[in-house]
């Protein structure tokens, strides 16, 4: 019987890390396509956000993203679920690749919310944000906090930009802010009280964007000069408090 176990166990094992080389194969596929919409001047997010003539282009891409999202849902649910081995999710393996993945995918997640539900809530809140995305920070957040022998990890200081944002939530934060942007330009000529929390807010996304640029957590393309956050940057340059 414990043979048996052993090697259904090891079966599943290895029907896992099948599973884990195509996916990652399809990680690939989208690193290259973050590649392809560089040359837009705009960057993959703010191409998905507003497809236009690329929407052949871009449909593999959107195919790939369900197929991971139903990737990481499964895994997430087995490990719930306890159907894996205890600790699963803290290997090393396992948090390198889905921390890679929430940093890839979760701007397009992101970016097709506020394409389809613009006028809606902020992607941020607890109730919009998938689960995946939040778990998966949640087995970063852990493994970070505590390593094998109990001490604290200390993270070096970045040389270069990071090759992904490392907060994954970052154009959602921009979103908003673009958001309150609006607001404050509709209401420019109205010295209100409610206008001035609204600019401490934009004040505060300044700061959070200025010291993911210190810590070099952010990716270039986020600068291209078509970029949600130089759109921001610049109609914030030009509205008079």
């Amino acid at each position: 019987m414990t043979r048996v176990k052993n090697m259904e166990h090891i079966m599943k094992i290895e029907k896992l890390n099948y599973q884990l080389s195509k996916n990652q194969s399809y990680m690939v596929v989208l690193e290259w396509y973050k590649v392809t919409c560089k040359a837009d001047g705009s960057g993959y997010y703010d191409v998905v956000k507003s497809p236009g003539e690329r929407d052949k282009k871009d449909f593999p891409a959107n195919m790939i993203r369900i197929t991971l999202e139903m990737y990481w849902d499964d895994i997430i649910e087995k490990v719930k679920n306890h159907v894996l081995a205890s600790g699963f999710q803290f290997q090393n393996k396992w948090i390198n690749v889905g921390t890679a993945y929430k940093r890839l995918v979760e701007p397009l997640d992101i970016a097709d919310y506020y394409r389809l539900h613009k006028d809606h809530g902020s992607y941020l809140s607890n109730v919009t944000r998938p689960n995946r995305h939040k778990v998966l920070e949640k087995w970063l957040n852990v493994k970070d906090q505590t390593c094998i022998n109990g001490v604290t990890k200390v993270r070096n200081a970045r040389i270069k930009f990071a090759s992904l944002t490392e907060d994954s939530c970052f154009w959602a934060h921009i979103e908003e802010a673009c958001k309150v942007l609006k607001v404050l330009q509709q209401e420019q000529d109205k010295r209100q009280a409610m206008n001035t929390q609204l600019k401490e807010s934009l004040e505060k996304f300044e700061d959070y964007v200025w010291k993911m640029i210190k810590d070099r957590g952010i990716f270039v393309e986020v600068f291209l000069e078509g970029s949600s956050l130089m759109k921001w940057r610049q109609q914030y340059t030009h509205l008079q408090f």
